[in-house]
């Protein structure tokens, strides 16, 4: 009920071969009025150490749009 009311840019991560949390990344994304999803392929639940490059580039290139 809360994630409408966020304004902020939110970065929603998933692993692909985590299909129960992809999901509910999808409706976090989805109820979030500035959420990015990114589905990563070949992760399941711990992508930062499972596809580590794509985890860091995507943080980045967020937080690089989104920098002040």
């Amino acid at each position: 009920d809360e994630l409408p009311r966020l304004r902020m840019p939110a970065l929603v991560l998933a692993g692909a071969l985590d299909t129960k949390f992809s999901a509910i990344a999808q409706e976090m994304a989805d109820a979030l009025p500035h959420a990015e999803l990114a589905i990563v392929p070949n992760a399941g639940h711990a992508i930062h150490l499972e596809q580590p490059e794509i985890f860091a580039e995507r943080v980045a290139v967020f937080l690089e749009q989104h920098a002040r």
